[in-house]
């Protein structure tokens, strides 16, 4: 597979749905510089997994389905393809990698049930934060908002989150303060947090921020959790906000519907295989922000520029595979606060397996975990032909999902 494209920018998508599926045509047409909401002329990857059809054609769309997947690690010294478990999210990571190999310099990813919206009005058709297929660059001028870890009356220490869908709403709703009841938030933030008010916008400096991740809203049916779903009304749609980078210490989980990243943080882009179904992009951005900030970097969350029209879920599942979530999130956070990782890009690669086995260590994920990592770190490494990390441990068969 080839890139022939004058900004190197790759749109990575990991879907069972037939090449008729009315979003994945949109995307393609899109991608290669139509679409009702403009183009781009970007690479489009789709990674398929075992319940993909048989016969997948689609102008304008590479598609890899898993035997594709596996004849591609072997052709290129790869490891993660065959490791990898089927029928999971986690493939993903293979478009990953194949869109580094081709050298790609941006990543943007998205899934088949988000359109993206139509540049006009005040979107603009400039950059990524006004509309899908705008401009991107990892470093911005924006809001920063950092917070602290406080303690509780026992002296143990208790991390900061931040609300950061709260910046994106009407404030009249908010209450006093940025209190009372929330309208809205986002799927992984830690439950006794969304009461709870968020830093003032005004209080915040404009500074110029290296975000070498970035986090696009979603309209109609945004990224929240079952509680809200099961709870609360949809459709929804977002204020047009200014974009806030949180840094150091504000924790907000992101997601893997309408992300951008830039190489300094491609290692990051690892989604763990041995979780849940609903936490692998959840606990992947814990990972991500913890990392980042060691390097005194920020992920962007900007203003919606997809629209979800939602795959069929059952709700009561979706909440059944969260519980993991609302029970560890928070506890997650407080381990990877607790690491000394050092600064420097040349340690993203190995601060990111610290952490992942800090998380193994303390039981959030099981020990098999490492093997994907490792598999993933021996890949990235290869496919971008750079040294990644020293820690890579000798291949192995492909890892089972449990449960």
């Amino acid at each position: 597979m080839g890139q022939n494209q004058a900004n190197a920018t790759a749109l990575v998508v990991t879907s069972i749905a037939a090449d008729s599926h009315p979003i994945l045509r949109e995307l393609a047409r899109g991608s290669t510089g139509g679409g009702t909401a403009g183009g781009a002329g970007w690479r489009f990857l789709v990674m398929g997994d075992t319940k993909s059809p048989a016969a997948f054609s689609l102008p304008g769309c590479e598609f890899m389905g898993v035997d594709q997947q596996i004849a591609w690690g072997d052709r290129h010294g790869l490891r993660y393809a065959k490791a990898c478990p089927t029928r999971h999210y986690a493939r993903k990571n293979i478009g990953y990698l194949e869109a580094i190999r081709g050298g790609a310099k941006t990543i943007v990813e998205t899934d088949d049930d988000n359109i993206p919206l139509a540049a006009t009005g005040d979107r603009g058709t400039g950059t990524g934060e006004d509309s899908f297929y705008g401009s991107r660059d990892a470093r911005k001028r924006a809001r920063l908002v950092r917070s602290a870890a406080t303690a509780d009356a026992k002296g143990n220490r208790v991390e900061s989150w931040v609300n950061a869908y709260r910046y994106f709403v009407k404030q009249s709703t908010l209450g006093g303060g940025g209190g009372g009841e929330p309208p809205i938030w986002p799927r992984g933030l830690a439950l006794d947090w969304i009461f709870k008010g968020v830093p003032a916008l005004g209080e915040c400096p404009v500074q110029d921020v290296m975000c070498p991740i970035q986090q696009g809203l979603a309209d109609d049916n945004p990224d929240v959790d079952a509680i809200y779903r099961l709870c609360r009304a949809l459709p929804f749609t977002f204020e047009r906000g200014e974009s806030v980078a949180l840094g150091s210490g504000a924790w907000c989980p992101f997601n893997s519907q309408n992300t951008t990243w830039f190489p300094q943080a491609f290692a990051l882009l690892y989604l763990p295989a041995l979780c849940s179904f609903r936490m692998t992009d959840i606990w992947r951005s814990f990972v991500a922000q913890r990392v980042c900030w060691a390097n005194g970097w920020s992920v962007l969350f900007h203003r919606a520029t997809v629209r979800q029209e939602r795959n069929d879920h059952n709700l009561m599942r979706d909440f059944e595979d969260e519980i993991s979530g609302y029970t560890k999130n928070d506890r997650i956070a407080s381990t990877l606060a607790a690491l000394d990782l050092p600064a420097g890009e040349q340690h993203v690669g190995s601060n990111l397996r610290r952490c992942y086995e800090a998380l193994i260590s303390k039981g959030f994920l099981p020990q098999d975990e490492i093997v994907l990592v490792d598999a993933w770190l021996h890949d990235l490494g290869k496919v971008s032909g750079a040294a990644v990390v020293t820690e890579v441990k000798p291949e192995a068969g492909r890892v089972q999902t449990t449960g």
